[in-house]
């Protein structure tokens, strides 16, 4: 699959859901469901997209997807690490980390021996709930 993250982009804009490019897709919000937006504004922020090439459709598609969130140091890619939890443009996973701390390697060492950021590793850490 050439786009195996496929996501529309979605954006919130006065309490209506905008498809890429602008065109608006009314939705009524049910009172049960006030996440739904909320919901749809968080992939926006959390994914990648890249535009597909076909002149003839106006979309992007996600390529990459940050868990812990944008500017930190965990993605998921397709092209890296098998499409598993990795380090962003390293084919080091955050289970290659976590395994490797709960073996009882320092922060410090894994970051010196996987050419990490020490600040990097510990951020992995604390998204993966290890000490």
């Amino acid at each position: 699959m050439e786009y195996p993250l496929a996501e529309r982009r979605l954006k919130l804009l006065g309490g209506r859901v905008l498809d890429s490019p602008g065109v608006a897709i009314d939705i009524d919000w049910p009172a049960s469901q006030p996440a739904l937006p909320e919901l749809a504004a968080y992939a926006t922020e959390v994914f990648e997209y890249d535009s597909l090439s076909e002149p003839s459709r106006d979309a992007s598609w996600a390529i990459r997807f940050y868990p812990a969130g944008r500017g930190r140091p965990l993605m998921v890619d397709p092209q890296f690490a098998g499409g598993a939890v990795a380090f962003i443009n390293r084919g080091v996973t955050l289970e290659t980390v976590v395994g490797r701390r709960e073996a009882g390697e320092s922060v410090d060492f894994i970051a010196d021996d996987l050419k990490l950021d020490a600040s990097d590793v510990d951020v992995a850490l604390q998204y993966a709930g290890v000490e």
